[in-house]
């Protein structure tokens, strides 16, 4: 009796693979004022104070792609998980 091969998958096949959890984004109905802490660069992390906490902090890629400076204002307009999506003041779309 032949014991049970373990067969390979093949070359063709295709594996995915999921996150484990998903990425929840939310945009707020109204900007929140905040100052910048560390400086914030697109496609890297900064931080952020708003409303009296810090927060990690991104640039929205969409509207302004420039490096936010300690001391900075900024407005928050959106949060994914704990991270806050921000625009510089400057770049304020009426």
């Amino acid at each position: 009796m032949k014991s049970p091969q373990i067969q390979k998958p093949a070359a063709s096949s295709s594996f995915y693979t999921f996150p484990l959890h998903a990425v929840s984004v939310v945009m707020f109905d109204k900007a929140i004022p905040c100052r910048v802490t560390d400086a914030v660069r697109i496609l890297d992390f900064g931080r952020v104070k708003a409303n009296g906490y810090s927060w990690r902090a991104e640039l929205c890629e969409e509207h302004c792609q420039t490096t936010l400076l300690p001391g900075q204002p900024a407005l928050a307009i959106g949060r994914r998980d704990n991270v806050l999506i921000i625009i510089p003041r400057h770049c304020l779309i009426v």
